[in-house]
């Protein structure tokens, strides 16, 4: 959770422990006010997670149980964090996708960790705030 609240513009909300999904960070960005939402999973082990090869395999059998589709529709993280080493990763479960005139999203099979870092956060939001605005434009009808 400390990683997604270093920014100010991220607001984070615990969900109930019997959901899916731990936590959901609404984006708020000062031109337009509340936008997108990305749920998050937080996974943390004991278990030294020295590469991120180390998270992907730790992550594997949790990518397996949803193997027939995410638990939730919408832009999907999961952070990993080792106690023993305090190492930090994160990959996508669903990732949004905005290429093309329709935005999507893109159900990975499998753990692609990266160390979470700032330069990672910041692209995270980056790529979520393009889909949300994509999704916004291409919902909504101004009459």
């Amino acid at each position: 959770m400390v990683y997604l609240t270093t920014r100010p513009e991220i607001e984070v909300f615990v969900v109930g422990a019997s959901e899916a999904v731990d936590l959901l960070a609404r984006i708020n960005l000062p031109d337009t006010g509340p936008g997108a939402v990305i749920g998050v999973i937080v996974k943390g082990t004991s278990t030294p997670l020295p590469i991120p090869k180390a998270a992907d395999t730790y992550l594997g059998r949790l990518f397996k149980h949803y193997e027939d589709g995410p638990p939730v529709s919408m832009p999907l993280l999961i952070l990993t964090f080792s106690m023993r080493n305090d190492a930090g990763y994160v990959t996508w479960m669903v990732e949004p996708s905005s290429r093309g005139d329709i935005p999507k999203l893109i159900i990975h099979k499998h753990p692609r960790n990266v160390p979470a870092t700032k330069d990672v956060l910041d692209e995270i939001l980056e790529k979520v705030n393009d889909w949300s605005d994509k999704v916004q434009k291409s919902m909504f009808i101004t009459r």
